[in-house]
C-alpha cells in the first residue's frame, strides 16, 4: 500500500547526513521516519554536496520523485518503521521535476 505524506515538513539530519521527512501507512495507521540521504540527493537531484541549503532545495524541487521512490521501498521492503533512501535506490540518471 502507498504511502501517505501528511504534510510538506522536511528537515536536514546532520547525524545521518540526510533529509528527513514523514509519512504514514494509512492503512496500519503508522507513522514511518523517512529519509534520503545527502549522496542520493547529490547523485540523482543536482543538489551541492555539504551545503545543506543546496540540499535542501532539492528535496524541495524533487520531493513527488522522491516520495514515490520512498513509498515504493516501503512496499518492498515488507513495511519498515524507518525508511532511507540512498543513491542506489534511484537509476544512474538524473531525474526531472515532477
Amino acid at each position: 500500500m502507498p504511502l501517505f505524506m501528511p504534510g510538506k515538513s522536511e528537515a536536514w539530519d546532520a547525524s545521518r547526513n540526510a533529509v528527513a521527512f514523514p509519512a504514514e501507512d494509512a492503512a496500519a495507521g503508522t507513522s514511518i521516519v523517512c529519509a534520503i540521504s545527502g549522496d542520493a540527493l547529490t547523485a540523482h537531484f543536482g543538489a551541492i554536496a555539504g551545503n545543506v541549503e543546496s540540499v535542501l532545495d532539492a528535496f524541495r524541487r524533487y520531493r513527488p520523485a522522491i516520495e514515490r521512490a520512498a513509498s515504493d521501498k516501503y512496499d518492498a521492503a515488507g513495511r519498515p518503521a524507518k525508511l532511507v533512501l540512498v543513491a542506489t535506490d534511484f537509476s544512474g540518471t538524473k531525474s526531472a521535476p515532477s
